[in-house]
């Protein structure tokens, strides 16, 4: 409600949630990577894991909780040495070893004649991942 409430004009779409929580985790795991390497532009191998690194909590370490509201905390505190673990707007970001989150839903289309209509079925993205591995052995 709160995103939604940023915006102007249209409501936004579903998938907006989506592509926002998509766009904070990559400016975390971009940071922590410089800051890994003691600043710059770090490499894609490095953004990769770190991907995966800002969605967990680390028990014992300097583990920060953050937020759409908080991002910019975030960063700050990976600059400090700590590392965070980003709660998106559509709930915990946490990836596997795959570099998949771990609970996601997401979203259909249907045709309709010339129109492209949203479908509000929700589908449970681990196994929509398990669905399209059994069709690709085939």
């Amino acid at each position: 409600a709160d995103f939604e409430a940023k915006w102007q004009g249209e409501k936004p779409l579903k998938e907006a949630y989506y592509y926002h929580d998509a766009i904070n985790v990559l400016a975390l795991a971009i940071e922590a990577a410089s800051q890994e390497q003691g600043g710059g532009v770090p490499t894609n191998e490095r953004i990769r894991y770190h991907i995966k690194q800002t969605s967990r909590a680390v028990k014992g370490e300097d583990s920060k909780a953050v937020t759409d509201e908080s991002i910019l905390e975030g960063i700050e505190h990976l600059r400090q040495g700590g590392r965070v673990d980003y709660i998106g707007l559509t709930g915990d970001m946490d990836y596997n070893e795959e570099g998949f989150v771990q609970q996601g839903i997401i979203g259909f289309w249907k045709i309709d004649g010339k129109q492209f209509i949203y479908s509000d079925e929700s589908y449970d993205y681990g196994r929509y991942l398990v669905d399209v591995a059994q069709q690709c052995e085939l």
